[in-house]
């Protein structure tokens, strides 16, 4: 018996040394062939290609036009007739400086200037824009205006775009189509038909039949 205890507690102590160790409750690591998912982050604002950019509305064409039949002469404004979808028109108004002259079918006024440029106060005046996401161009113009035996000898259309600077003629005696160049304006941009040269305050221009703007969008 005196031999058999030392053995036995050798062996005790070897299998407590060579014994594995199980990690337990929070100390267990998980298996190497095992990863933890993310998931990727959800795509947000995200717009098809066809709603991004581009005129929806391109067009050539009329882009609007302006009617006086049944007008009286004196009216302060005449609306736009027809227009191309999208375009935002505004009426042909008469600048305040002016006086409204009858005129059947018709915008008529007298007090245009006597001098021979044109005076920015004494205009008819319009204003067109282009749908958002189009830009508008200008090329063309059907205007009929007439002056009187004493009104303006000479008449043009300048724009907002650069700053009425450049003046397109139009006859006052027989109906033009002077043709324009207003390229790719994204805002509104106004038009002003001055006329000038008059041979008296009292003497009259008028604008009759059909004033219409022709060109593209975008």
């Amino acid at each position: 018996m005196a031999l058999l205890r030392p053995l036995l507690l050798a062996a005790a102590l070897t299998a407590c040394a060579t014994a594995r160790w199980e990690p337990t409750g929070d100390q267990a690591q998980p298996d190497a062939g095992t990863t933890t998912q993310v998931d990727a982050p959800r795509q947000t604002g995200s717009a098809d290609a066809s709603m991004s950019g581009g005129c929806t509305q391109a067009f050539t064409g009329t882009l609007a036009s302006w009617s006086f039949a049944t007008e009286t002469g004196t009216q302060p404004s005449t609306p736009v007739t027809t227009k191309a979808p999208g375009v935002t028109a505004g009426p042909i108004e008469r600048a305040p400086a002016l006086t409204p002259v009858s005129g059947a079918n018709a915008m008529n006024s007298s007090n245009w200037p006597l001098t021979t440029q044109p005076d920015p106060t004494k205009n008819y005046k319009l204003t067109i824009a282009p749908p958002s996401g189009c830009t508008l161009s200008i090329t063309g113009l059907a205007i009929d205006a007439k002056a009187s035996a004493t009104g303006p000898t000479m008449a043009a259309v300048t724009t907002s775009v650069d700053s009425y600077g450049q003046q397109t003629a139009i006859s006052t005696a027989l109906a033009s189509t002077p043709a324009l160049s207003i390229p790719a304006q994204t805002a509104m941009i106004e038009l002003r038909v001055s006329g000038y040269g008059a041979n008296a305050t009292t003497g009259t221009l008028r604008l009759q039949g059909t004033f219409t703007l022709t060109g593209s969008l975008q």
